[in-house]
């Protein structure tokens, strides 16, 4: 099975020098009831684990993939990091939302 660090990995390697990868980063609640990320340069991927897509049959697992949430946060609405994530193969958008000026793409990738 692959490991989160073989996904980090993964995610650096297709995006390249154009962003800064983070998992689960450590953040405060705001007022507000959302989420203030701390110390993130941006444009950013942030990820965390999201689900287990698993397969079985005869009552044993076969295959186990995590599924990842993937979100891409830049102040450009165009940033070519959305299209890189979108050309992943199991790469499948989720939704989109603009906060704080920054904008934020959500994608899920089994992986």
């Amino acid at each position: 099975m692959r490991t989160r660090l073989d996904f980090d990995r993964y995610l650096k390697d297709i995006v390249g020098e154009g962003a800064n990868v983070y998992f689960q980063p450590p953040s405060n609640v705001s007022g507000a009831g959302q989420k203030v990320i701390k110390n993130i340069k941006y444009p950013a991927i942030i990820y965390s684990v999201d689900d287990y897509n698993i397969r079985s049959a005869d009552n044993k697992n076969y295959s186990v993939d995590k599924e990842y949430a993937v979100e891409v946060v830049t102040k450009d609405p165009d940033s070519t990091l959305i299209d890189k994530i979108v050309e992943m193969p199991t790469a499948r958008f989720n939704r989109s939302y603009l906060s704080d000026g920054m904008y934020h793409s959500v994608f899920v990738i089994i992986f």
